[in-house]
């Protein structure tokens, strides 16, 4: 599951953000964990909207509950903030999460450019980098896989 690898790789990166004392990265993430659970949880609500194809299945064991359709009212979410962008623009969220990750990554690499490698605090550095590459590619994947699904909907 997708939606699982994205938790553990948020989780990751909050800790290594956190080690190598990069506190904007952090915090940066942190908002990215706090987006991703409001897309578990609206993906959950997605059984109170009706019947489902059984294709959905599929989304469901390889995506996770983000790849379900979103419900147009917010239930419980309602005065969760972000939640209703959240619900509307969910390609959108995973382009500013991966844009945002990659730009953390960046100031990283900028930050340990200076350091020689073999210090501890390269190393946590360009560890925490890594990390942020990983919710990148994840987020962008998310983001193709959205796509697709929308196109094959459509047609």
């Amino acid at each position: 599951m997708i939606d699982l690898a994205r938790g553990f790789a948020l989780l990751f990166a909050v800790w290594r953000t956190l080690r190598a004392r990069a506190f904007v990265p952090m915090l940066l993430t942190l908002g990215f964990a706090y987006v991703a659970v409001l897309e578990v949880i609206l993906g959950f609500g997605a059984r109170d909207h009706g019947s489902v194809p059984p294709t959905f299945l599929i989304v469901l064991i390889f995506l996770g509950p983000s790849g379900l359709p979103r419900l147009p009212h917010l239930g419980p979410l309602g005065g969760w903030p972000l939640a209703s962008f959240v619900a509307r623009h969910g390609e959108m969220v995973h382009l500013v999460v991966a844009t945002c990750a990659s730009a953390c990554t960046y100031q990283l690499g900028r930050r340990s450019r200076d350091l020689r490698p073999e210090t501890e605090v390269a190393r946590a550095i360009d560890g925490a980098g890594t990390q942020l590459v990983l919710v990148a590619v994840l987020e962008l994947l998310l983001l193709v896989i959205g796509q697709l699904m929308a196109y094959l909907e459509s047609s």
